[in-house]
Parts: structure tokens; C-alpha cells; sequence
């Protein structure tokens, strides 16, 4: 995971320059690109993008590290039913992380991605809920709300209210 977050700094240190805002910025803004911005051929001023190879290995590494940290989770589970889903998914999450880095399947791939991660926390925090750890059923319950709630925030559409367009673009 650390190779992948320096991967991705180092694709950010090699963006051209472009963001949603301001075509003519120079350099990658953590607050007004996307981590999409790396992937793409060109940079939003046009250029072209040398950060590319570097985003796409750091978001490949990082879907690869994510992946298989819940089928490792998945081994340890001695509930069949439960293990078997959460190893199918992690190891489905490789697959559509890779497939991200391809522009054209980018935006399904996303979706994808997100159904894909959600589900895994749905099964973890089921988990974590029938066992006796308290700390991890209260992290596990804050840890899915967070991420349904980012879901539900980076999905919204623009005619949306200001204060749900303002969180869909961090």
C-alpha cells in the first residue's frame, strides 16, 4: 500500500498541469483534480500526460494490495459461506481495479468498484457484528457508513443541492 500511495505522488509531482477548474494551473491539486486525471493520455491543458505510467501502476498496486488484504481476511474467517464471498470479491476488486486504468471503461469500473468494495464491508461488518470484538463492530459499522456515505456524495448529480455538489468533488 505505501508503494502504491508513493507511486501515485510521484505520478502527481509528473501531472502537467489542468484541473476541473482552471485548465491553465500548472502541476496536480490535491483539491481540484481526480486521481483519474493521472490515467488519462492527456492532461486537462492538453499535454501530454507523463504522469500516466506511474498513476496506473499506483492505482493497479493499490487494487492488487486492497484486494488481497480481504481475501487474506477471507482466510481466516471459519465461516465457509461468508470466506467464499469475501475471497471472491477481494480477488474480483483486483480484477475491476486494473480494468480502472483503462479510460474508456473508467466510469463503469468505478461503479463497479464501489458495488464490489461496499459489498465487502457489508460482509465484514456482518462479521464483526456476531463476534465478541466490540471495538471492531463499532469501527466496522462507522467504517460502512463513511463509505456509503462517500458513495452516495460522489455519485450526486449536478442539479443536486450545493452542500452534496461541494463533497462530489473532493
Amino acid at each position: 500500500m505505501i508503494l502504491s500511495i508513493l507511486l501515485l505522488i510521484i505520478a502527481a509531482l509528473n501531472y502537467p498541469g489542468g484541473n476541473i477548474r482552471d485548465i491553465h494551473s500548472k502541476g496536480y491539486s490535491l483539491t481540484k483534480n481526480y486521481i483519474s486525471h493521472l490515467l488519462e493520455y492527456h492532461a486537462l491543458n492538453g499535454m501530454d500526460n507523463l504522469a500516466r505510467p506511474w498513476g496506473i501502476l499506483g492505482v493497479v498496486m493499490m487494487g492488487i494490495t486492497t484486494g488481497l488484504a480481504f481475501v487474506r481476511f477471507a482466510n481466516k474467517i471459519d465461516l465457509k459461506k461468508y470466506s467464499s464471498v469475501i475471497r471472491f470479491l477481494g480477488y474480483t476488486l483486483i480484477l475491476v481495479t486494473s480494468l480502472i486504468t483503462i479510460p474508456p471503461w473508467h466510469d463503469p469500473m468505478i461503479t463497479l468498484g464501489s458495488i464490489i468494495t461496499l459489498l465487502l464491508f457489508f460482509y465484514v461488518t456482518v462479521l464483526f457484528l456476531q463476534s465478541k470484538l466490540k471495538s471492531f463492530k463499532i469501527l466496522s459499522v462507522l467504517m460502512i457508513l463513511c463509505f456509503y456515505g462517500a458513495t452516495f456524495f460522489s455519485g450526486a448529480p449536478p442539479g443536486s443541492p450545493p452542500a452534496v455538489q461541494n463533497y462530489s468533488c473532493i
